[in-house]
């Protein structure tokens, strides 16, 4: 969830975000789960510099932009749902 409201205020066209050590074991996990999500609102998982995993925009941030409130949504009810 912080991962889509870090992206969700970011700058639109330049979209990105970087997860911190304790984040990036868990996103390790839950990768496969959530790889589809992140291509479905055109954005990507990738390695980047000092080996920092990072997510951002793999296609037009428009559809990015309309897509993110969506899916923060669509995961906090997933949330509500788990607890």
């Amino acid at each position: 969830k912080t991962l889509m409201l870090t992206l969700k205020s970011s700058n639109f066209k330049s979209r990105s975000a970087t997860l911190d050590q304790k984040a990036h074991h868990l996103f390790e996990e839950i990768f496969p789960s959530i790889e589809r999500l992140l291509s479905a609102i055109s954005l990507k998982a990738e390695l980047g510099t000092a080996g920092y995993q990072s997510v951002t925009v793999s296609g037009n941030p428009v559809h990015s932009s309309l897509a993110l409130p969506v899916a923060l949504d669509a995961v906090n009810e997933i949330l509500s749902n788990y607890k």
